[in-house]
């Protein structure tokens, strides 16, 4: 029978100290998914065929086939609607298959996360007014957080692949929606905020904002001076500011904030870090240029930021902030008033009236789209006191190794995708940015959990051998190739 083994994770260069790689060849794929969307709308669903048997040979393919997926959806392919539940129910079949057959390891996040939807589930028969699409969403939110926290745990030995896999799809993104400032094409959507090449202004800003934040840590914190590095976060920045998505670049800086008093109670790691980075002479000219280019400019400068805030003319920053957020928190918090425990029903919308939802195959919804701008209140409102604190339990399992024992640069871009949420609420919707953000959230806990010490020393990584030879009675597993009992480099060849 195979088993699961635990191997060291591989070693290398570590990101910080060097940047993270680029993967030409995935590049390359990269270009090729973008070509075949763009020109050839129906490609969508053969692709995604491919990736639904691409996921199930193991973890790594599961990760690579979700995060091509979430690509394909942030460009706005057609014909998904139910193409990716293929994909990602072939992978969480791949992921259940492996726990039960194998014995393979889950991590400490996934706990909560079937917790919280068995909990949905529960009040989805008994309090839900649309009980059956909480089921849905409750089903999918499990399947898909779940899947990719499994899945990411299971391939930790491939943390620094990991981090160059992501860099390359958000520098890919960056660079491929550059020459589109210049034409109508990278405006196209609304005329005023840049898409790119994604489906949506909208869209841009939340995706482009985590990577500033991890580019702009690199550079600032890790004296990172790399070139993909320097232009991706100048490429990123902008990107998100001439996005219009104010949720992107408030999300970066109150990231950003929270990181820096974070920062301040880990003398003993972080704050040397930001006091040797604020020290250096290259952040202190650059502090120096923009205080500088901030005094000289800075009547155009207001205008330029009461503009993006408002975005509309004729009002005031209240009346703006009243209509896009205050609105819709009075109307979840009526709700949850109503059922102050368990709230209305997980995904179901405050206005019932405007709610539709698209049916698939023998009458089953495959998407209920709700929108709901702020977090907290939506989380009140749909699960109650309950779930609410169910949801804090998660974000603490989720966050606390990144504090404990991650780099800055990643635990701010944790925390800028966790705002991005608070404002837009992709958390629980595992379609487009939902599934991209969870990538992103669940790599970054991983990234920094495999390097938790435990009791005994270090903390070890995943990952299932290429074959195992039969066991005798009283004897341990030797894996074949290596010539050591469980162990071997094997687990380092593999990507599985």
């Amino acid at each position: 029978m195979h088993t699961y083994a635990p191997f060291p994770p591989v070693p290398g260069a570590d990101a910080a100290e060097g940047g993270p790689r680029l993967l030409p060849r995935v590049l390359v794929l990269l270009a090729v998914i973008l070509g075949a969307v763009w020109f050839v709308p129906s490609s969508g669903v053969v692709i995604c065929a491919g990736l639904a048997v691409y996921a199930v040979r193991g973890p790594k393919q599961a990760i690579q086939a979700l995060t091509l997926l979430a690509f394909m959806l942030l460009l706005g392919a057609k014909g998904l609607s139910l193409a990716r539940w293929v994909v990602l129910f072939s992978a969480c079949g791949r992921m259940v298959w492996d726990s039960v057959m194998l014995g393979a390891p889950t991590p400490r996040v996934l706990k909560p996360i079937l917790l919280f939807t068995l909990i949905v589930l529960v009040f989805s028969f008994s309090e839900s007014r649309f009980p059956l699409v909480s089921v849905l969403k409750g089903v999918t939110f499990a399947v898909g957080a779940g899947t990719v926290v499994v899945a990411l745990h299971r391939t930790a030995h491939l943390r620094e692949y990991w981090m160059a896999w992501f860099f390359t799809l958000g520098l890919f993104i960056l660079l491929a929606s550059f020459p589109l400032y210049g034409t109508q094409l990278g405006y196209s959507r609304n005329g005023v905020g840049f898409q790119g090449i994604l489906s949506h202004p909208q869209t841009y800003g939340p995706v482009v904002a985590p990577f500033a934040a991890l580019l702009t840590g690199l550079f600032v914190f890790h004296g990172v001076r790399s070139w993909p590095v320097l232009l991706g976060s100048v490429l990123a920045w902008a990107g998100a500011y001439t996005s219009g998505a104010r949720t992107a670049i408030l999300a970066a800086l109150v990231g950003l904030g929270i990181t820096l008093v974070v920062g301040r109670f880990k003398g003993r790691t972080w704050q040397p870090v930001i006091a040797h980075a604020l020290s250096r002479s290259g952040t202190l000219a650059l502090l120096f240029i923009a205080c500088l280019f901030a005094a000289v400019q800075w009547s155009t400068l207001q205008e330029k930021a009461m503009a993006f805030l408002l975005k509309d003319d004729g009002v005031t920053v209240t009346e703006s902030l009243v209509e896009s957020r205050s609105e819709p928190i009075e109307r979840s918090m009526a709700n949850f008033w109503e059922s102050p425990l368990t709230g209305i029903g997980f995904g179901v919308p405050s206005d019932l009236g405007a709610f539709r939802a698209e049916v698939g195959a023998f009458g089953l919804p495959v998407s209920a789209s709700t929108e709901k701008g702020f977090m907290p209140s939506a989380v009140l409102e749909e699960t109650g006191i309950v779930g609410a604190g169910l949801i804090l339990v998660l974000l603490f399992v989720l966050i606390q190794p990144v504090v404990r024992y991650g780099s800055i640069p990643l635990f701010w871009m944790l925390m800028t995708c966790l705002m991005v949420n608070v404002g837009e609420m992709f958390f629980f919707a595992l379609g487009a940015s939902g599934l991209y953000l969870w990538l992103i959230m669940g790599f970054c806990h991983v990234h920094a959990a495999v390097g938790a010490p435990p009791a005994g020393g270090r903390a070890p990584a995943f990952s299932p051998p290429r074959a195992v030879m039969p066991v005798r009675p009283g004897r341990r597993p030797r894996i074949a190739g290596t010539g050591a009992p469980g162990t071997g480099a094997a687990g380092l060849r593999g990507g599985r």
